[in-house]
């Protein structure tokens, strides 16, 4: 059994042609039972995901899964960025599923209000990137307020949709699969949208954040163009995704902050400078 990277939030192994992995249990309180539903359901719905062969259950509690290993590479992050129309499919294929009949489906506003209450009670430690943090909650507080009443209808979502969570098959590059659904929940499609435009932006192996590389006004209405096979005019759309750009600044930042608290990892205090800056230049 081969140890490989798992990311942030698993251990992974390899063993022949399937994947072991198992759980980071960590203040996050993510569902991984909802994150085997949706990967599964995905799956079932023809979206290119790894096939989930069986739970990993030890003592009654879900300890991790075992899956297909695809034998493929992350896309790089040219690619997430031009091709625009294999991005907004995937997209819109793990939006249109239904999520009528699922039990237990995680709300991401439920989540960042958890992740929130969590870093407001870590002003005693005194990490400087805090010091302002009475003025990023409250900002943030109504940049939530603000999406939640233009958002409409919400839909199952990704939530992390990056280039590291894209991966092409070694025999054809063209054809993508889509992995890492720990942070799906319910949420509104704008977000997923919004992340997408951000991480064109950002370089996650140099962990520098490039805003030139940020899509123009033209790339995204190419983005919604594919998504919701129109040529309409967007701009009503595209006002509210720059809203939604300002929420998940700031879901990151708060993200970073709690890993940075339970690793000490200065990868996620730099993480989080980048994602507090971006939120404090969108917001005035």
């Amino acid at each position: 059994m081969e140890k490989i990277n798992g990311g942030l939030s698993n251990e992974v192994f390899k063993y022949k042609n399937l994947i072991f992995k198992f759980y980071n249990y960590s203040q996050l309180n993510l569902n991984y039972n909802w994150e085997q539903t949706i990967q599964t359901k995905c799956y079932l719905s023809g979206i290119n995901t790894p096939k989930i062969h069986q739970p990993i259950i030890v003592n009654n509690k879900l300890f991790g899964r075992v899956e297909d290993f695809i034998e493929s590479k992350t896309i790089s992050l040219d690619d997430f960025k031009s091709k625009t129309k294999e991005c907004a499919t995937l997209l819109k294929q793990i939006h249109n599923i239904s999520w009528e009949g699922l039990n237990d489906v995680p709300c991401f506003f439920n989540y960042l209000d958890e992740w929130t209450r969590q870093v407001a009670e870590l002003k005693s430690f005194d990490y400087p990137i805090l010091n302002d943090f009475e003025f990023i909650y409250k900002s943030g507080q109504e940049i939530i307020n603000k999406c939640k009443k233009i958002g409409g209808y919400q839909v199952i979502s990704h939530n992390d949709f990056q280039q590291l969570n894209i991966l092409a098959d070694n025999f054809d590059n063209n054809k993508w699969y889509i992995i890492d659904f720990e942070y799906s929940s319910l949420n509104y499609p704008y977000y997923d949208i919004a992340n997408y435009f951000a991480e064109c932006a950002m370089n996650n192996f140099e962990l520098k954040y490039y805003p030139e590389k940020y899509p123009g006004k033209n790339k995204r209405n190419d983005f919604y163009s594919c998504y919701y096979e129109s040529n309409q005019n967007f701009d009503h759309i595209d006002e509210i995704v720059m809203e939604f750009s300002k929420l998940v600044e700031y879901t990151w930042f708060i993200w970073s902050i709690i890993k940075y608290h339970n690793t000490k990892s200065s990868d996620y205090l730099d993480y989080g400078v980048i994602r507090k800056n971006n939120f404090i230049k969108l917001i005035n």
